[in-house]
């Protein structure tokens, strides 16, 4: 039986990447790093950087502690 294990890890960067360098990934994978960096911001307990994670969050859609969620039912 293979088992397929996942790691997901970070590093301190010590400059700045250059944007020609970068890579393209899925929507998906870029959810996941906002997310982090959402968690991070809050976790510093600097009430001033919660409208900096508010606008992370509002612009890759996702549900925090400083976002709501909507949900809009169509009746048929």
């Amino acid at each position: 039986m293979t088992t397929i294990e996942w790691v997901r890890s970070c590093k301190k960067i010590e400059s700045t990447p250059d944007p020609n360098e970068a890579i393209q990934t899925s929507n998906q994978l870029a959810r996941l790093w906002a997310n982090d960096e959402v968690a991070r911001i809050l976790a510093a307990g600097d009430e001033s950087l919660n409208q900096a994670a508010t606008m992370l969050a509002g612009r890759y859609q996702l549900v925090t502690p400083v976002t709501d969620a909507v949900v809009v039912l169509e009746r048929p």
